[in-house]
């Protein structure tokens, strides 16, 4: 759900910058989601 939410709300300009920036950027977005949970556990 995180995920869809994150991938919802950045515009397709925002997709295209941090995909060059980041690489890939679903594996970016995914290991940001399971490190904050981890944190907030």
């Amino acid at each position: 759900m995180t995920y869809n939410a994150v991938i919802n709300l950045l515009t397709e300009e925002a997709e295209e910058y941090l995909s060059e920036a980041v690489g890939d950027l679903n594996l970016y977005i995914t290991q940001r989601i399971e490190s904050e949970v981890k944190l907030n556990k």
